[in-house]
């Protein structure tokens, strides 16, 4: 294609050039050296005269530099001051399992039954505390409960030993401790502490048997350096040997036992002034008596707990926290004939009257619910639990208790309670009765603070009288604000887990068992 008007050549005005390369040009090496100077390092001598003609760099520098020190040991001194004028972590107690947490006393013979047989046995329980097991507590030629013929085998009623390895693997599993009930007061005839025969010998006072106390270890040692007392007077022995060795380990394992005696014997789980009376009583034990208290019914000559404001009281004051299987229902069993069809069947006890009804009421089938499913399988087609329920006047079981539209039940009570008592001031705290004033003693309010060191306290109100009262109380002395957290029966002026507007709380009891808990902030 040419170009129109100018012959196919380029205008006479435009040249076509081209850039010079870096070989072509001849300023190339001068440029390269001037860059190379105006872009050099600067020299030792180029800051010492830099500095002479410009002080204020210099002065800079240094003022940067005093600077990040004064700033450095400012934050250090600072972090000394936080370390030593914060307050310190409250302490915190190593307590013991049985101290920590809360027991379960469970009778397996009566708990839940796997094989078919209306007996409970340990594949049907889950829980810590186990009432005997031992051969012979059901299994004997006597039909009489407790009397256990050998201490390391397992009754075959409640199963193999198999089953107890597994049980307990499974509680250990889920972090549950096993804690067995050993009852040296009645062993069968056949055990073998029987042969020797003095110790079947009356007790007199002033007779040649002696008691020991062996929690003290001075007592230990002088029984273990007295060759005399093992080698050359047998019939005065209190233990055998190897029984000795047993009863040590026992007591490292239990927190604290009675002072009176070390002779193998029950000793009762609370003094029953505690429950009978009031807690005016327990704050006139020693911190040593309330600490070693397990505060329960939870023996098998006691039936289970009814009375609400004494279960109750097991989780709010200091000591071992122990709850009977059953008394979670807060149901008062009666003294009616005893039927053959379900454990513990015809079986007596060595103990008679009221005591062998207590022994007998405190061993009843767990009320799982009306058809007995719970307890047993063989129960699915049959009415006899039923019967079995009304015969004892059970009318609250574990499904109608958890069932939906039931509201604030016993039940539900004690779950409340059990979660409470992982709080720090009721697990070790401090327990300290308020003073009453005359109104509160005329009312029967019992109220007591518990407070840990470094933790929020709680006021706890206990009344069980069947009047009706009301009073005013001031709370002012012990806490600027308080939060009810446990509020029974339920009153919709004191919102769960909401301020209370006022220091002074009007209390009004109707004559049900009352359990208020208070949280201070």
């Amino acid at each position: 294609m040419g170009l129109s008007g100018t012959n196919g050549r380029v205008p006479y005005d435009e040249e076509v050039g081209f850039l010079p390369t870096s070989k072509d040009s001849p300023d190339t090496n001068e440029n390269e050296a001037g860059q190379k100077d105006t872009y050099r390092l600067l020299t030792r001598e180029d800051l010492m005269q830099l500095d002479s003609k410009e002080p204020l760099w210099l002065r800079l520098r240094w003022g940067l530099f005093i600077l990040f020190w004064i700033v450095w040991i400012g934050l250090l001194l600072a972090a000394i001051l936080i370390i030593v004028f914060t307050p310190k972590c409250p302490p915190r107690p190593v307590l013991p399992f049985w101290r920590s947490s809360t027991g379960y006393w469970v009778n397996p013979f009566a708990y839940a039954d796997s094989t078919g047989d209306k007996i409970g046995d340990l594949r049907g329980a889950g829980f810590i505390v186990l009432s005997s097991i031992f051969s012979g507590q059901f299994t004997n030629d006597q039909k009489i409960l407790g009397l256990v013929d050998d201490f390391y085998t397992i009754d075959p009623a409640a199963g193999t030993m198999e089953d107890f390895k597994y049980f307990v693997r499974s509680c250990h599993k889920s972090g549950i401790h096993v804690v067995l009930t050993m009852d040296f007061n009645s062993v069968s005839a056949k055990h073998s502490w029987t042969d020797s025969t003095s110790m079947l010998e009356p007790y007199p006072s002033g007779g040649r048997f002696v008691d020991l106390n062996l929690r003290e270890s001075v007592t230990l040692d002088r029984v273990s350096l007295g060759s005399k007392w093992f080698a050359k007077y047998p019939a005065s022995q209190i233990y055998l040997n190897e029984s000795v060795e047993v009863v040590r380990r026992i007591r490292k394992v239990v927190d604290e036992m009675s002072d009176s005696s070390g002779k193998p014997k029950k000793a009762p789980p609370t003094n029953p002034l505690v429950i009978n009376n009031n807690i005016l009583t327990y704050d006139m034990l020693s911190v040593d008596d309330r600490d070693s208290m397990a505060l329960t019914v939870a023996s098998t000559t006691d039936p289970r707990q009814s009375d609400l404001v004494a279960l109750a009281s097991t989780f709010l004051l200091p000591g071992t926290c122990l709850l009977y299987y059953g008394s979670e229902l807060n149901e008062e069993t009666r003294n009616v004939k005893f039927t053959a069809d379900f454990y513990p069947f015809d079986e007596k006890t060595v103990f008679t009257g009221s005591n062998e009804t207590d022994v007998l009421l405190s061993q009843l089938a767990m009320p799982w619910d009306q058809s007995g499913v719970g307890f047993s399988a063989m129960l699915s087609n049959v009415t006899s639990f039923t019967e079995y329920l009304k015969a004892f006047k059970f009318n609250e079981t574990v499904e109608s208790a958890t069932s939906s539209g039931r509201g604030i039940t016993s039940l539900s009570l004690v779950q409340d309670l059990v979660a409470i008592r992982k709080n720090e001031s009721l697990l070790w705290g401090g327990f300290r009765m308020l003073q009453p004033s005359r109104i509160t003693e005329e009312l029967n309010f019992e109220i007591f603070e518990r407070k840990a060191e470094g933790f929020p306290a709680f006021i706890v109100v206990l009344r069980k009288e069947s009047n009706a009262v009301s009073g005013t109380f001031d709370f002012s002395s012990v806490c600027p604000s308080i939060i009810p957290k446990i509020i029974y029966p339920p009153n919709k002026n004191f919102p769960i887990d909401q301020p209370v507007s006022s220091q002074r709380v009007y209390l009004k009891s109707d004559g049900q068992p009352m359990i208020y808990v208070f949280k201070c902030e």
